[in-house]
């Protein structure tokens, strides 16, 4: 059985920054929303690390609610088109980031990325807001279950 827990969407108006920069999310990140699967919810917490530059940014961290808890360990690259691609961190263990690979182009302060776990579906967001709070969610299929996660999370 696949599991994924997936870290979230913010709580607070979609206020965006006139672009969005891989380098502004660098830094210590921690915050709180809801991971919702399927009828059931739970509260959420994350701690996430961003470190890097503007075209390289390793997402690491842990998220966890009463459905269970995830580890992350991402590589956000972008590339000479703009487009940034996210894949499990060089040397992340499996079990810990079951994402083979996700796609987007950055417009206005905002970056949806779709692609796969596995054979499923995910899809990731961040939102860089004008109160320098960080919007990041993710909807994923994962086989029957449907997940989706709000987290507005604040740097520290």
């Amino acid at each position: 059985m696949k599991t994924l827990i997936c870290a979230v969407l913010a709580l607070m108006p979609n206020v965006a920054l006139a672009e969005f920069s891989l380098e502004e999310m660098v830094g210590k990140w921690s915050g709180q929303g809801v991971y919702a699967e399927n009828k059931s919810s739970a509260k959420m917490r994350c701690k996430i690390d961003f470190a890097g530059g503007e075209d390289k940014v390793t997402m690491t961290g842990r998220c966890a609610s009463g459905l269970g808890a995830q580890k992350v360990a991402l590589d956000l690259v972008r590339s000479e088109d703009g487009t940034i691609t996210a894949k499990a961190a060089a040397g992340a263990p499996e079990n810990k980031t079951k994402i083979d690979g996700l796609t987007g182009l950055p417009t206005e302060g905002h970056l949806v990325m779709d692609g796969v776990a596995g054979e499923d579906s995910i899809k990731m967001e961040f939102l860089m807001n004008a109160d320098g709070s960080l919007r990041f969610g993710v909807h994923s299929i994962i086989g029957p279950k449907d997940g989706k996660s709000v987290i507005r999370l604040i740097r520290q």
